[in-house]
């Protein structure tokens, strides 16, 4: 019986230093370095066919905000969306997607890993091709000849229905 207070006590504080640790945690969550690159649409479940039908191909970031890989390739994201903007003069939009607060929507997208490169095209039907390798230069070659020779009706191509 006699320790009893002091388990009580130390239960006490394990909760207390849960709670906070757990605020933290959340404070965490609200950070999202990608709302930060200026040229990159902040995108959602429900704001995304919207913003894919507004311009004939979109590339779309998939990403956590917690994810290392994520934040290193960030500077990287900035640069390409830039160069995007620039080189392709509206033809092409850049957007990010927080798959972390939209769990369930990049599960139907089938988005298993962070992060995730995509280009769409606007339908019908839509397309979408993942786009690797993630190297700056090599993505906007990539997106040239994406842009300029859009593949036909290829296997390698999702259907986004």
């Amino acid at each position: 019986m006699e320790f009893l207070p002091y388990s009580a006590v130390a239960f006490v504080v394990f909760v207390a230093t849960a709670s906070a640790f757990n605020l933290h945690l959340a404070e965490l969550d609200a950070v999202d370095d990608f709302d930060g690159v200026p040229v990159s649409t902040k995108l959602s479940a429900a704001n995304f066919e919207q913003q894919l039908n507004s311009t004939k191909f979109y590339l779309v970031l998939f990403y956590a905000p917690w994810c290392e890989y994520c934040l290193r390739w960030l500077p990287q994201w900035t640069d390409l969306a830039a160069m995007v903007r620039d080189k392709f003069a509206g033809s092409v939009r850049v957007g990010h997607l927080d798959c972390i607060r939209e769990e369930a929507f990049c599960s139907r997208l089938s988005i298993e890993e962070y992060p995730t490169l995509r280009v769409y095209s606007r339908g019908p039907p839509r397309s979408v091709e993942a786009v690797q390798p993630y190297e700056l230069e090599d993505t906007v070659d990539y997106l040239q000849e994406y842009v300029f020779n859009p593949p036909g009706d290829d296997s390698d191509s999702d259907a986004i229905v």
